[in-house]
């Protein structure tokens, strides 16, 4: 184990500052997350391995054992067991946080309808109470409860619409990503 775990920090705090050195070095030795991913990458294949990261060289220039990585990428599920292999998306989740944080010009798109349509809710909601009503308190040849329930049936059909199509969107946009 290497001597800061043991006389100084807890396991958490270790494994903090693990990842933080780790990350650290990655980024210092790679601007970016392809390159990074490729160097790891020795197999030529679309994933990489526990031990690729174990065995590659940056681990030298670390000052933390090969079992403190192992235990900090078993903990943080980096990798779910010690066989499993990771891709690139999650190899950039994991190594590259702050370029997850980054939105989509889709998920742009999904905010901006979502913004339009609860604004138009809203404007619906107001208009609800300002309808204006001929003298014979009738509005299209309907009772103004008649037409209070019909709007609320076609504001209840909005939402219920609403709800769904942006969790079909929201699943397709998650299928593509993950």
């Amino acid at each position: 184990m290497t001597r800061i775990y043991r006389e100084q920090l807890c396991k958490i705090h270790f494994l903090d500052v693990l990842a933080k050195e780790l990350r650290l070095k990655i980024h210092k030795l790679y601007k970016d997350p392809e390159t990074a991913f490729a160097t790891f990458n020795f197999r030529g294949q679309p994933t990489i391995r526990m031990q690729d990261i174990l065995n590659h060289a940056i681990m030298r220039g670390l000052d933390f054992s090969s079992e403190d990585v192992k235990s900090y990428l078993l903990r943080e599920n980096v990798f779910p067991t010690e066989d499993s292999e990771i891709d690139f998306t999650r190899f950039k989740k994991y190594f590259f946080p702050k370029l997850m944080l980054i939105q989509d010009d889709a998920e742009i798109e999904l905010q901006k309808k979502e913004d339009f349509t609860l604004e138009s809710f809203i404007k619906i909601a107001k208009q609800q109470g300002k309808l204006k009503f001929d003298s014979a308190r009738v509005r299209g040849g309907g009772s103004e409860e008649k037409i209070k329930k019909l709007q609320q049936q076609r504001l209840a059909k909005d939402r219920e619409s609403y709800v769904i199509d942006r969790l079909s969107k929201l699943t397709v946009f998650l299928r593509d990503k993950f």
